[in-house]
């Protein structure tokens, strides 16, 4: 089942929206495509490409705080934010051309069965587009700044990079592509900064040459 920590509230963003934009812009996938954006939280990725043309996206999340909070900010999109049970996804097979799920990834506990099914809900030669942290890198992160291990619990599902090309291959997903895309954007300088200082600001800017294997997070695709 797909879920946010009980400690994120539902009236702000946790994830790094303009990156995972920007990341999704580089496959250059049609305007009209169908798109399905997984662990929505309040919809801001679906109504960022929105805004950019797509015009047939919709985001399913668990939490029904953070959907109704969503639907009042982005009235444009709000009939294609939805809550949902967490599994099965409440999609027909085949029904879209492309399913994206960015900080979702490593907060499912039975992650190769939920795969699985956001392979059935892809059209043949369909687009899987994520990202999730590295386990060696998210699990020493989320144990100082949380000053505890309850990320075994919320993060259930971290992978490395090694893992995770192998949990794509078993779920039916084809061509896995597992990127570096900077992590030292705005967005993280400012949640870096605030928990580990001029420290972590230098931590951030030296991860740009960290090898693959250690690098903060993983940004994909995959083919179904």
């Amino acid at each position: 089942m797909a879920a946010f920590t009980p400690y994120e509230r539902a009236d702000r963003e946790y994830g790094n929206i303009e990156n995972a934009i920007d990341y999704f812009l580089r496959f250059e996938i049609g305007r009209d495509k169908s798109i399905l954006d997984i662990g929505t939280n309040r919809g801001s990725f679906p109504y960022g490409l929105h805004e950019r043309g797509y015009r047939n996206v919709r985001g399913i999340d668990v939490r029904g705080d953070a959907i109704r909070h969503g639907q009042e900010q982005y009235p444009a999109i709000a009939d294609r934010l939805s809550r949902y049970d967490g599994y099965p996804i409440p999609f027909a097979g085949e029904s879209f051309d492309v399913v994206t799920m960015f900080d979702v990834i490593e907060h499912i506990p039975r992650v190769e069965e939920f795969l699985l099914d956001v392979n059935r809900v892809l059209a043949r030669g369909g687009v899987f587009v994520f990202q999730t942290p590295n386990i060696y890198v998210n699990s020493l992160w989320s144990t100082v700044v949380w000053r505890s291990l309850r990320w075994r619990e919320e993060h259930c599902s971290l992978q490395s990079l090694r893992s995770l090309r192998a949990l794509l291959g078993r779920t039916g997903f084809r061509q896995p592509t597992i990127d570096k895309y900077s992590v030292n954007t705005e967005f993280n300088r400012s949640e870096v900064g605030k928990r580990l200082g001029s420290v972590g600001l230098l931590l951030l800017r030296l991860s740009d040459h960290l090898p693959l294997g250690l690098y903060p997070n993983f940004y994909g695709s995959a083919v179904k």
